[in-house]
């Protein structure tokens, strides 16, 4: 596993913009039961946030947003449940 941390800025509208880019790349060699691949199995995983790396480290930045994820997972399970999602705002 690799993880690359960096601050980008770019200019739009003359202004001067700061984000912050975290990538993950994920080599794997076998498959979930342990079974070894032919080829190795990359994946890149991304996020863009304006959370301070002095603040918020790379690991716990990407934990932060799989959490968030899950959350919304939930909300959304919540809502099909109770079918909150045939409720008109008009009524």
């Amino acid at each position: 596993m690799a993880l690359f941390d960096e601050l980008i800025e770019w200019i739009f509208d003359g202004r001067t913009h700061q984000g912050r880019r975290v990538v993950r790349l994920i080599e794997r060699t076998e498959d979930r039961q342990g079974q070894p691949l032919l080829f190795p199995e990359l994946t890149v995983e991304g996020w863009w946030t304006s959370l301070d790396a002095g603040t918020v480290d790379a690991q716990a930045l990407i934990t932060l947003y799989q959490q968030r994820g899950t959350s919304e997972q939930y909300h959304s399970e919540f809502k099909t449940d109770l079918d909150l999602a045939s409720v008109s705002s008009t009524s």
